[in-house]
């Protein structure tokens, strides 16, 4: 009788050029039911990683049956033919397999498949880390919204780019990057290995528009794609947040779209590329850190109640997609009103941009950048902004990003 020993083989199909290769990697499981009674078998064979090319292409539809010399004899020796079901092959059911000869050449993965095959021997579990490089794209994002402080945030159409790379010895630092890495190391657990950050920067620092928040998720995706994944999308956006200090920033630039992060979580919606952002950048520079030292420990009850109330209208806005309801609702009596000692201008800009047809206009982050949000017009706006700030800065228009931070190898690109 076959026991319930299972074996989970994952098959990694690369493509190259010359030939198609395949990597299994090995993981046991034993059900409950006789966990306890089994006993281990310790001459069972060691599973090795040798130079191995398939013969024939081994590329399968849904529901397809494969014969099994597809695969390579020395696996499926005697097996039964295997289907396709909607996520991988399904079992071969066979008692024993062969060890596994496979190739030791490190490729970009390309597609999963998953074999479970039944009552085997114990098998070593392989762990093969083929990237040595990572390139991890990061869209900017407009936070608060004006009233949804440290809540609110839409990523947007411009972006960062971190690239990580494996080092053969330990590098000097930035300290964003080294404070990252030490938060990575802890929570995954992973052995720790010396690596090079170098970023692209496609936008300003310190202008409101969540640069320390790229940077962090670039450091903190890549590092977790050259350790094999420890981590989730969520798990990095939290160390992130951790970081931050805020999570405003780091929800949109994690997820993409119109993002409320609230404790641990984030709610995201996406947002039609009808709406238009029109970003004011001056040529100054406000530090978070400087910009939140100006805000009063307490603010009345009655200012409260107004700002809650326009996060929530703001909220149902975007995700109802009705952002003709976003006029009037981006005042604030949170941060705004203080803030406008760092930024005089604030004012006659966000009236400018109303009177030239934006549903509104707010101050992006803690500045120094101010954000205006339309449906039409939107050339029309920014040069009203522009004549309004009567300082040196330069006009952005773009739309928001909906697919958040994206991933890239040396071998690969990323596309829009």
């Amino acid at each position: 009788m076959l026991r319930s020993v299972r074996l989970k083989i994952f098959t990694f199909i690369a493509e190259q050029k010359l030939r198609r290769l395949a990597l299994f990697i090995f993981l046991r499981q034993e059900s409950r039911e006789d966990a306890t009674d089994r006993k281990l078998n310790r001459f069972a064979p060691v599973a090795e990683l040798v130079s191995e090319t398939i013969a024939r292409g081994c590329c399968s539809e849904r529901d397809q049956n494969i014969a099994t010399e597809t695969l390579r004899p020395a696996i499926v020796d005697r097996a039964k033919t295997m289907g396709v079901g909607p996520f991988g092959f399904e079992g071969a059911k066979k008692r024993e397999i062969d060890p596994l000869r496979l190739c030791d050449h490190l490729y970009v993965i390309r597609r999963q498949i998953v074999i479970d095959a039944l009552s085997l021997g114990d098998v070593q579990f392989f762990v093969c880390r083929s990237m040595q490089s990572v390139t991890v794209r990061v869209p900017a994002s407009t936070s608060n919204l004006g009233p949804g402080f440290d809540c609110l945030g839409v990523a947007l159409r411009i972006y960062n780019f971190v690239t990580v790379s494996r080092a053969t010895e330990r590098e000097v630092l930035a300290p964003i990057a080294t404070k990252a890495a030490d938060l990575f190391f802890k929570q995954t657990k992973q052995r720790r290995f010396a690596f090079s950050c170098s970023v692209i920067e496609k936008f300003p620092r310190s202008r409101g528009l969540g640069s320390s928040a790229t940077i962090r998720l670039g450091i903190l995706h890549g590092l977790n794609e050259l350790t094999g994944r420890p981590l989730d999308r969520l798990s990095i956006f939290r160390l992130c947040a951790k970081l931050e200090g805020h999570p405003d920033n780091a929800a949109p630039s994690s997820f993409g779209g119109f993002a409320v992060a609230h404790g641990k979580n984030v709610q995201r919606f996406q947002v039609s590329p009808r709406l238009k952002f029109v970003l004011l950048i001056p040529d100054f520079e406000i530090r978070t850190s400087a910009a939140r030292k100006i805000l009063p420990a307490k603010i009345s009850r009655t200012d409260a109640v107004t700002s809650a109330g326009n996060a929530c209208t703001i909220t149902a806005a975007f995700a109802s997609d009705d952002y003709e309801n976003l006029r009037g609702a981006f005042t604030d009596q949170l941060h705004q009103p203080f803030r406008q000692k760092l930024i005089p201008f604030l004012p006659r800009v966000i009236a400018s941009a109303e009177k030239a047809g934006a549903l509104g206009a707010f101050l992006s982050g803690s500045g120094s950048t101010i954000c205006a949000v339309t449906l039409r017009d939107e050339q029309k706006v920014g040069a009203a902004m522009q004549r309004a700030t009567m300082t040196s800065s330069q006009i952005v228009i773009t739309s928001a990003d909906n697919r958040g931070v994206q991933i890239s190898s040396q071998k690969s690109a990323i596309k829009n």
